[in-house]
């Protein structure tokens, strides 16, 4: 049945982002960079120099003479570099992240690998980065969503090298965003199957400590570029509605993150209250007193004692095991990172709403 599933619907199928970046016939990374090089600064300052001739006025297009020295440094290595570079290499990391588990998710799974080539196939489309892109870009062209930017002029070269730059930033904010989203949907279907599990004795995570392996990466790779853009955000000048749209993203995608979880949670805790209510039925029949107690065999009274103590110690192996995909130490460290982000996020939007 594998055999008759669409490549195409595959996780192993490339983005398009990833088969843009593989044009240039380099390792992946230097790919990635010489992108978001082309995009956010080549491109401007080829067409910066087109317009004027003049090698001065070329440098504002990417050094903004509106910003101090450091913030307009910072917002070349940041926001025309170092974003678009992380976007685009987290689409591949991620995507990735799901196939090189492919093994384990599929002995978990109930039809093997071709559930999910079912559940993760829809990572690589094309059409809905191109929406999400387009959405994004969208919503920074409303005005008073955007930062301080060049003044205006008469159009040139210079003027669509920017929107070219913005529209290759939007469409890989777009895959970004797509793989993020459709690999926690992925993994929220695949937790909602009838899951092969293993026993606790044999895994105290049932098997499913791959599925929290793939959560904790893409939330990774999802926390990754929310921090640096709440860096860009707070080092320059940016407007409310820019942190505000910012703050919806990072708590959409920890919304995003626990929904996956969800279903791997309840059954985890199904599965480990089934194993202690079947303990604790075999140690009530071991430790009811035989009708023949006075006439008891002293042989028989040690094995049923030590069965007693066997079933115990099984109870508290089983009362040990975790009842989430991944240990606990690991969420709470994750859970102390996005709260900080969130915590200068919303405090550079108090101090903003206050003009401080």
């Amino acid at each position: 049945m594998v055999g008759n599933v669409n490549v195409r619907r595959s996780p192993e199928w490339s983005t398009p982002v990833e088969r843009l970046v593989n044009l240039v016939h380099l390792p992946y990374a230097w790919g990635c960079l010489f992108w978001a090089i082309l995009f956010g600064v080549g491109g401007r300052l080829l067409g910066g120099y087109v317009d004027t001739f003049d090698p001065k006025v070329t440098l504002t297009r990417i050094l903004d003479p509106n910003l101090s020295l450091w913030q307009a440094i910072a917002n070349l290595v940041l926001n025309l570099i170092l974003i678009p570079f992380l976007l685009i290499f987290s689409v591949r990391f991620m995507r990735l992240r799901v196939v090189q588990s492919k093994l384990e998710l599929s002995a978990t799974s109930p039809h093997g690998e071709e559930t999910l080539h079912k559940v993760f196939g829809g990572v690589s489309r094309l059409l809905p980065p191109i929406l999400i892109g387009a959405a994004v870009i969208g919503l920074y062209a409303i005005p008073g969503a955007s930062p301080t930017v060049r003044g205006s002029g008469n159009p040139g070269l210079g003027d669509l090298s920017e929107i070219v730059s913005s529209i290759f930033t939007g469409f890989s904010f777009g895959s970004f965003l797509w793989v993020y989203l459709s690999s926690l949907r992925g993994l929220h279907k695949l937790g909602g199957e009838a899951l092969r599990l293993r026993s606790s004795s044999e895994d105290p995570m049932l098997g499913l400590r791959p599925l929290g392996s793939i959560s904790l990466s893409l939330a990774g790779a999802y926390i990754a570029v929310v921090f640096l853009g709440a860096l860009t955000l707070i080092i320059l000048p940016f407007g409310f509605s820019d942190i505000a749209l910012l703050l919806i993203f990072l708590i959409t995608g920890m919304v995003m993150f626990f929904l996956p979880l969800n279903n791997i949670h309840r059954k985890m805790q199904q599965e480990k209250r089934l194993e202690q209510s079947r303990i604790r039925e075999q140690f009530n029949q071991l430790a009811k007193k035989p009708d023949n107690a006075g006439h008891e065999d002293p042989g028989d009274i040690l094995t049923r004692m030590e069965k007693l103590l066997t079933i115990q110690i099984l109870d508290q192996k089983v009362s040990a095991v975790p009842t989430w995909p991944f240990e606990t130490s690991i969420l709470g460290r994750f859970f102390a990172i996005t709260l900080s982000v969130a915590a200068i996020l919303i405090a550079r939007l108090i101090m903003i709403e206050l003009h401080l």
